[in-house]
């Protein structure tokens, strides 16, 4: 889990080269520790089953971002607005890797009302900017994302809009399911945030008594293929 920034911020406009970010109008921080639980607890986001995830690997647990209530979606909002305040983070723009992120990039760009979305959607396995023309070459990108594998997906919505000559500043996830995503975006010189990792939400869910010992310990040991 990150760690919590020690100070509340004040409203501050930074300018940066491709754009300007303005920092909080309010004055509070996501508190991380209590936004776990309540993914955990009454989300209810760890499902221990065999599946498989959409990269083709398989898994003894899921974790499924996509139903979240508005209030936990805005406190995930917060956490990632948390993270730009802190790392000084200049976009002009917000993207949302399709499906899963394109709910977050709207509540994000509610924060930041300078900035505009920025659309990708997939079509027969390829990702697609939406080209209306409303950005231009050099314009700065913040991408989001709910869960992160092995990162495929988000990196090539990165690659898709930097056809477009768009520099990206950051992808943030709600949750790094600590399996490539990692090494794949330093293979790729992109700065890269998480909110959670699988360990994380395994270590709540095993304190809160909503995992077994048995499954959170078949889950940390499969997630020790990728250490």
């Amino acid at each position: 889990m990150r760690a919590q920034p020690s100070l509340l911020f004040c409203t501050t406009t930074q300018k940066r080269k491709g754009g300007k970010v303005v920092t909080p109008k309010v004055a509070d921080v996501t508190d991380l520790k209590i936004l776990a639980r309540r993914l955990v607890a009454n989300e209810k986001v760890l499902r221990f089953e065999q599946s498989t995830l959409a990269s083709g690997l398989e898994t003894p647990f899921m974790i499924d971002l996509h139903a979240l209530t508005p209030r936990t979606l805005g406190e995930i909002a917060t956490g990632v607005r948390d993270i730009v305040t802190e790392r000084h983070l200049a976009f002009t723009h917000v993207a949302g890797v399709p499906t899963g992120g394109d709910a977050l990039a709207k509540r994000v760009a509610r924060l930041f009302p300078e900035t505009k979305i920025i659309r990708l959607f997939k079509d027969d396995g390829r990702l697609w900017v939406d080209d209306q023309p409303h950005f231009s070459v050099g314009d700065t990108v913040l991408v989001v994302e709910d869960v992160l594998t092995t990162a495929r997906s988000a990196i090539e919505a990165t690659h898709a809009l930097a056809v477009y000559g768009l520099e990206i500043v950051c992808v943030i996830a709600i949750c790094d399911r600590e399996q490539g995503a990692r090494a794949a975006f330093e293979r790729e010189k992109c700065p890269y945030e998480a909110l959670f990792t699988a360990r994380e939400l395994l270590a709540v869910a095993r304190r809160a008594h909503i995992a077994t010992e048995e499954q959170y310990q078949e889950a940390t040991a499969y997630l020790g293929h990728w250490q």
